[in-house]
Protein backbone atom coordinates (compact mmCIF):
# COMPACT_ATOMS: atom_id res chain seq x y z
CA UNK A 1 0.00 0.00 0.00
CA UNK A 2 2.07 2.98 -1.24
CA UNK A 3 0.61 6.45 -1.30
CA UNK A 4 2.54 9.83 -0.93
CA UNK A 5 2.79 11.61 2.59
CA UNK A 6 2.19 14.72 0.82
CA UNK A 7 -1.23 13.95 -0.49
CA UNK A 8 -2.39 12.00 2.16
CA UNK A 9 -2.13 12.77 5.65
CA UNK A 10 -2.15 9.32 7.82
CA UNK A 11 -4.51 9.48 10.60
CA UNK A 12 -2.90 9.48 13.98
CA UNK A 13 -2.92 6.81 16.17
CA UNK A 14 -5.58 9.23 18.54
CA UNK A 15 -7.94 9.06 15.50
CA UNK A 16 -7.86 5.08 15.05
CA UNK A 17 -7.80 4.60 18.85
CA UNK A 18 -10.47 6.88 20.57
CA UNK A 19 -13.58 5.10 18.73
CA UNK A 20 -12.08 1.57 19.61
CA UNK A 21 -12.42 2.55 23.13
CA UNK A 22 -15.60 4.27 22.16
CA UNK A 23 -17.22 0.96 21.35
CA UNK A 24 -15.49 -1.06 24.03
CA UNK A 25 -16.84 1.65 26.82
CA UNK A 26 -20.34 1.38 24.82
CA UNK A 27 -20.32 -2.90 25.42
CA UNK A 28 -19.32 -1.84 29.06
CA UNK A 29 -22.31 0.41 29.62
CA UNK A 30 -24.73 -2.40 27.82
CA UNK A 31 -23.38 -4.79 30.02
CA UNK A 32 -23.29 -2.92 33.60
CA UNK A 33 -26.14 -1.11 33.46
CA UNK A 34 -28.65 -1.85 29.97
CA UNK A 35 -29.12 -5.42 30.44
CA UNK A 36 -29.60 -6.05 34.58
CA UNK A 37 -31.91 -3.31 34.24
CA UNK A 38 -33.83 -4.78 31.65
CA UNK A 39 -33.49 -8.10 33.31
CA UNK A 40 -34.77 -6.78 36.41
CA UNK A 41 -37.73 -4.95 34.37
CA UNK A 42 -38.88 -8.06 32.46
CA UNK A 43 -38.99 -9.91 36.72
CA UNK A 44 -40.58 -7.10 37.51
CA UNK A 45 -43.30 -7.03 35.26
CA UNK A 46 -43.25 -11.65 35.21
CA UNK A 47 -44.54 -11.09 39.18
CA UNK A 48 -47.69 -8.56 37.92
CA UNK A 49 -45.91 -4.86 39.97
CA UNK A 50 -46.73 -2.41 36.89
CA UNK A 51 -46.30 0.31 39.09
CA UNK A 52 -42.63 -0.85 40.09
CA UNK A 53 -42.21 -1.60 36.52
CA UNK A 54 -42.45 1.75 34.91
CA UNK A 55 -39.72 3.66 37.00
CA UNK A 56 -37.31 0.76 36.11
CA UNK A 57 -38.82 0.80 32.28
CA UNK A 58 -38.11 4.48 32.79
CA UNK A 59 -34.22 4.33 33.95
CA UNK A 60 -33.95 1.01 31.44
CA UNK A 61 -35.02 3.03 28.70
CA UNK A 62 -32.64 6.55 29.71
CA UNK A 63 -29.70 4.09 29.36
CA UNK A 64 -30.79 2.04 26.68
CA UNK A 65 -30.94 5.59 24.63
CA UNK A 66 -27.33 6.52 26.18
CA UNK A 67 -25.60 2.85 25.23
CA UNK A 68 -26.79 3.19 21.20
CA UNK A 69 -25.27 6.54 21.06
CA UNK A 70 -21.98 5.73 22.20
CA UNK A 71 -21.96 2.68 19.75
CA UNK A 72 -23.13 4.68 17.01
CA UNK A 73 -20.19 7.14 17.84
CA UNK A 74 -17.53 4.65 18.31
CA UNK A 75 -19.25 2.28 15.09
CA UNK A 76 -19.22 5.33 13.12
CA UNK A 77 -15.63 6.27 14.30
CA UNK A 78 -14.20 2.84 13.62
CA UNK A 79 -15.60 3.21 9.75
CA UNK A 80 -14.55 6.79 8.72
CA UNK A 81 -10.66 5.23 9.69
CA UNK A 82 -11.62 2.19 7.79
CA UNK A 83 -12.99 4.28 5.02
CA UNK A 84 -9.79 7.07 4.87
CA UNK A 85 -7.24 4.26 3.83
CA UNK A 86 -9.43 2.84 1.30
CA UNK A 87 -9.68 6.05 -0.43
CA UNK A 88 -6.20 7.17 0.07
CA UNK A 89 -5.23 3.52 -1.46
CA UNK A 90 -7.15 4.36 -4.06
CA UNK A 91 -5.96 7.83 -4.26
CA UNK A 92 -2.12 7.17 -4.47
CA UNK A 93 0.28 9.51 -5.57
CA UNK A 94 -2.58 11.65 -7.97
CA UNK A 95 -3.42 14.91 -7.01
CA UNK A 96 -6.93 15.27 -7.81
CA UNK A 97 -9.40 12.12 -8.02
CA UNK A 98 -13.26 12.01 -9.03
CA UNK A 99 -15.36 11.78 -5.88
CA UNK A 100 -17.69 8.62 -7.79
CA UNK A 101 -14.41 6.69 -7.96
CA UNK A 102 -14.14 7.05 -4.06
CA UNK A 103 -17.88 6.45 -3.85
CA UNK A 104 -17.48 2.78 -5.25
CA UNK A 105 -14.87 2.08 -3.65
CA UNK A 106 -16.59 3.14 -0.16
CA UNK A 107 -20.17 1.57 -1.69
CA UNK A 108 -22.18 4.92 -0.49
CA UNK A 109 -23.34 7.75 -2.54
CA UNK A 110 -21.29 10.78 -3.97
CA UNK A 111 -23.28 13.03 -1.19
CA UNK A 112 -22.01 11.04 1.41
CA UNK A 113 -18.09 10.71 -0.06
CA UNK A 114 -18.14 14.94 -0.07
CA UNK A 115 -19.39 15.02 3.34
CA UNK A 116 -16.51 12.54 4.59
CA UNK A 117 -14.20 13.82 2.77
CA UNK A 118 -15.10 16.83 4.24
CA UNK A 119 -14.48 15.75 7.37
CA UNK A 120 -11.58 14.04 6.91
CA UNK A 121 -9.79 17.07 5.26
CA UNK A 122 -10.98 18.88 8.48
CA UNK A 123 -9.59 16.27 10.46
CA UNK A 124 -6.36 17.20 8.75
CA UNK A 125 -5.97 13.68 6.98
CA UNK A 126 -5.77 14.86 3.74
CA UNK A 127 -2.80 17.60 3.38
CA UNK A 128 -4.44 20.91 2.03
CA UNK A 129 -7.13 18.78 0.74
CA UNK A 130 -10.11 20.79 -1.29
CA UNK A 131 -13.55 19.54 -2.32
CA UNK A 132 -14.93 20.86 -5.82
CA UNK A 133 -18.23 20.13 -5.37
CA UNK A 134 -19.49 21.47 -8.87
CA UNK A 135 -16.70 18.90 -10.46
CA UNK A 136 -16.95 16.24 -8.09
CA UNK A 137 -13.26 16.26 -7.40
CA UNK A 138 -10.84 15.92 -4.12
CA UNK A 139 -8.08 18.24 -5.20
CA UNK A 140 -5.14 17.79 -3.29
CA UNK A 141 -3.37 21.54 -3.65
CA UNK A 142 0.82 22.04 -3.25
CA UNK A 143 1.94 23.23 0.19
Amino acid sequence: MYYNTEVVHKASIVDQIIPVLILIASVLIGLWEVLPRAINMMSTLYLGDLSAAIPIMTETGIFFVIWAIVLYIGGSGILRVHRFKRYARKIGTDKTIELMYLADIADETEEFVIKDVKKMIKKGWFRNGVVDEEKALLIIKEQ
